[in-house]
């Protein structure tokens, strides 16, 4: 089973979030108001998308890959996924509370 789906350290996964990071973070620098409330609902659906959607959280393919990998494995599976589709958001949120404390 683990020959047939892609590890979340994959390069292309990996690509993906970064230029999910990226993209949500240059917005939230923006000055437009807009743009940042663009970046906030960008890492949220993001962030829906990579832990919703990964095999890890599916009915079918994940209670099968989570009996093969050994725990030590399982852990850092899991845990690359939570960070690539949070990081997004903490970023976002993370930049939001520094302007906001600047400006006061």
């Amino acid at each position: 089973m683990l020959d047939k789906i892609v590890p979340p350290w994959d390069p292309l996964v990996l690509g993906c979030a970064l230029a999910a990071l990226v993209v949500t973070v240059a917005l939230s620098l923006s000055a437009k108001k807009s743009l940042r409330a663009a970046s906030f609902a960008l890492a949220l659906l993001w962030a829906v998308y990579r832990i919703g959607t990964d095999e890890w959280f599916s009915n079918d393919v994940g209670p099968h890959l989570r009996m093969e990998l050994p725990a030590a494995e399982a852990r850092i599976w899991l845990g690359t996924i939570v960070l690539e589709g949070l990081a997004p958001l903490v970023a976002v949120v993370g930049i939001a509370v520094v302007r906001r404390s600047r400006r006061r």
